[in-house]
């Protein structure tokens, strides 16, 4: 199981005790080489995975306030980069340790959580 920062940290860990999370590791993907360390770890702790599954999402913070038709051209580009090139590069660096599933999640609120 990973996190973004100490804030996240948090809430996180109680979760991650919970269910009995063998890992707790910080991933920043804005941070050259955590998600790499990440599956490191994951090898060198298991071998290989037998599921991936991803829900990272990223949004300018200009960009998280109205509703989800209101969010500027570029912050929706960067999104939607940034959702692309995780699953990609996750795949990627698994795909070693992997026995071949990934997902992704996508969720949306349908503007219950956006200030209107």
């Amino acid at each position: 199981m990973t996190y973004l920062n100490d804030h996240a940290l948090a809430h996180v860990k109680p979760v991650a005790e919970a269910v009995g999370a063998e890992i707790l590791l910080p991933l920043d993907l804005t941070r050259a080489g955590e998600l790499e360390a990440v599956f490191s770890t994951v090898r060198a702790r298991w071998g290989r995975l037998d599921f991936l599954l991803h829900a990272v999402a990223f949004c300018p913070a200009d960009d998280l306030h109205g509703r989800v038709t209101d969010v500027s051209q570029a912050g929706f580009a960067l999104a939607m980069v940034t959702i692309a090139e995780v699953g990609a590069v996750a795949a990627f660096l698994a795909s070693p340790a992997a026995s071949g599933v990934t997902g992704t999640v996508t969720y949306v609120d349908g503007g219950r959580h956006a200030r209107m």
